[in-house]
């Protein structure tokens, strides 16, 4: 009985390193695709009405990759809605 108890136990080990090794594993997978998604991270436009200027701040520690804003006049956006406002270059 002490001999299959040790055998137990020592698969009971070797199985924790196992699980262990795969939890730090997923870890490195999870940061890995966060550095390339961004994660939680989140981006967002500050107006600074006293120099006229807008600023982009970032929230997290990751790289945000294609971000992109686009500033529209309403009023004419509303007017003609199929209007992006976009220029296209010359044919």
């Amino acid at each position: 009985m002490s001999q299959n108890q040790s055998q137990f136990e020592k698969t009971l080990s070797d199985v924790s390193g196992v699980a262990s090794s795969a939890r730090k594993e997923i870890g490195l997978s999870n940061e890995t695709i966060s550095q390339i998604t961004g994660g939680d991270d989140f981006g967002y436009v500050l107006y600074d009405a006293y120099y006229g200027a807008f600023t982009f701040a970032h929230e997290g520690n990751h790289t945000l990759y294609g971000v992109i804003a686009r500033f529209v006049d309403l009023k004419k956006f509303k007017e003609n809605p199929s209007s992006t406002g976009e220029r296209r270059p010359a044919r």
